[in-house]
């Protein structure tokens, strides 16, 4: 583990270093828990060049060993700035794996971790997730189910611009609404079960749910008033 003497933590890491800067007893441990053979005859500057190539080429090997805990906690440090960090109850009987794998940077209080991520492991962890999303389970679908539900909000963002009136006076408009409404719940459930199912889609759990939410909200009143206006008119 990576330990810092002092906080904020003024970035300035390479991969490479971030491997080999700890003992070289960890550094084997490292190379153990992830099951990566190498001869433990190398000096440290040579087994940290070994892991940060290997990282380079396979970035998700080790985050796909973590707990879901983990990948939760490593999925919100990616969207941070490097300055950011989460806190974790202190634990020196029971490190964190992403801590023995040197994909993060830890203070140490009494009682607290602050966790940092490097911007050498940050860069190279949101490189590998937009290039690997068909190869990775879950991000396709993912990926998927928000580009459906984007569509839906520029059609709702278009009925906002051109203003209630001129939206319930729209030819099937009636019937679109209830399209988008279906789709939004659709939506809604298959975002739902991925959230639960992957970890690294959590972070954003939230917003995209209230997003859904305030949408449908808005359907059901234009739906409403709709209704109103066709029963005076007749």
């Amino acid at each position: 583990m990576i330990t810092l003497r002092q906080i904020p933590f003024e970035d300035g890491l390479d991969l490479e270093w971030m491997m080999s800067y700890d003992t070289k007893k960890n550094i084997l441990e490292h190379c153990r828990l992830a099951s990566i053979q190498i001869s433990s005859s190398y000096r440290k500057a040579l087994l940290g060049w070994v892991l940060a190539d290997f990282f380079k080429k396979e970035p998700f090997y080790l985050v796909n060993k973590l707990s879901q805990e983990e990948q939760s906690m490593l999925s919100k440090l990616i969207v941070y700035k490097s300055n950011e960090y989460i806190t974790y109850p202190r634990n020196d009987d029971k490190f964190l794996l992403m801590q023995k794998f040197h994909l993060v940077v830890t203070y140490q209080t009494d009682t607290e971790w602050y966790i940092f991520m490097p911007d050498c492991i940050r860069t190279i962890l949101a490189k590998a997730s937009e290039a690997d999303i068909d190869y990775h389970p879950g991000m396709r679908e993912y990926s998927d189910t928000l580009a459906d539900l984007t569509e839906c909000n520029k059609r709702i963002q278009e009925f906002m611009d051109m203003g209630l009136m001129a939206t319930i006076s729209l030819p099937g408009i009636s019937s679109e609404l209830s399209s988008l409404e279906r789709r939004y719940k659709a939506g809604r459930k298959k975002h739902l079960a991925l959230c639960q199912k992957y970890s690294w889609a959590k972070s954003k759990e939230a917003t995209v749910q209230d997003s859904i939410t305030d949408a449908l909200e808005f359907i059901g009143h234009l739906k409403k008033i709709s209704v109103l206006f066709n029963s005076i008119k007749l």
